[in-house]
């Protein structure tokens, strides 16, 4: 897609993206086939099949085609927020406000921003997804609404359309633990924001501000979910009013049409404790993306990453 210093116009630069990012899907199509050979071969699931009539009538596994219909492995997307957030700053401090060339930019990504302090500067306070701000989440939403569609175009070994999602569970760590710095401000080889949850520490208007943002994506073309992490301080809990407030929160959750929200309530101050002494947090439960475990037995990967979520204070 050629030199992004060639790039006249935003427009430009975000085709390249496009194309690159069909590539990438396309790529994970094949992967996707290849899983599934994969699981007929080595994975039967006999229980789970029995459970279908048409598995039974064809004496053939759910993983092997069985079922009637058979909708194919659910590829993911991570990161939605960090590609989000770093074509906003690109178009506001290269196309717009001409305050960073693509040489300057590159060369301070190249160096991970050691040296570039003002530079990173400007990346982390360029808006931010997360915060309802019209022209962020409007790149969010042409992004996430092209990679469905382009999954859409492709189909599993079964025939079933392959079907979007956002990364679950704990899978956002691996791919930050490959990629370079970004230009949303984010430093290089740390995790990419979870699922379609805003980049660690950038949601500063609230939850509902977050909520709203993702809410103008397309959740009906993402069959197989689009899922929010959050992290509420315990002292919201503390009276009836607060309870409400959590309540009218989930109403609103609802009347936007969200997919799943899921939520922590502790504070950053009682996981880091328990980093430090977790023979006296055996019992502290946390939600990680997709399930819940004991925080101390997580990898300190995982629970610096949960540590590094917004913890917001109120619920406007």
């Amino acid at each position: 897609t050629g030199d992004p210093r060639n790039f006249k116009t935003y427009k430009e630069f975000k085709d390249a993206v496009k194309i690159q990012l069909a590539y990438l899907i396309k790529r994970a199509a094949e992967l996707v086939q290849m899983l599934e050979v994969i699981q007929h071969e080595q994975r039967q699931v006999l229980v789970t099949s029995l459970g279908f009539e048409e598995c039974i009538e064809k004496g053939k596994d759910i993983l092997a085609g069985g079922a009637k219909y058979n909708s194919g492995s659910e590829p993911g997307l991570g990161g939605i927020a960090d590609l989000s957030d770093s074509l906003a700053a690109i178009r506001k401090l290269i196309y717009e406000d001409k305050k960073l060339t693509w040489d300057e930019l590159l060369e301070a990504l190249d160096n991970d921003f050691e040296g570039y302090d003002e530079t990173r500067e400007m990346c982390l306070a360029a808006p931010k997804y997360g915060n309802d701000i019209p022209e962020v989440d409007e790149i969010a939403t042409e992004i996430t609404r092209f990679a469905a569609e382009e999954f859409r175009k492709y189909k599993g070994l079964y025939g079933g359309r392959l079907t979007a999602q956002t990364y679950g569970s704990a899978s956002h760590l691996a791919p930050g633990e490959h990629l370079g710095a970004l230009p949303s401000g984010r430093k290089a080889f740390v995790p990419v924001a979870d699922a379609a949850s805003p980049m660690q520490g950038t949601d500063t208007q609230g939850p509902t501000a977050v909520l709203k943002s993702l809410s103008k994506c397309r959740m009906d073309l993402f069959a197989s979910g689009m899922l929010l992490n959050m992290k509420l301080d315990p002292s919201l809990f503390k009276d009836e009013r607060g309870i409400g407030d959590f309540m009218s929160l989930i109403k609103s959750w609802h009347d936007l049409g969200l997919y799943q929200v899921q939520f922590n309530v502790v504070s950053p101050e009682t996981l880091k404790e328990a980093q430090k002494h977790p023979e006296d947090y055996r019992g502290l439960m946390v939600r990680v993306s997709g399930y819940s475990a004991y925080f101390v037995d997580l990898y300190k990967g995982i629970q610096d990453e949960i540590i590094a979520r917004t913890t917001q204070g109120g619920l406007a």
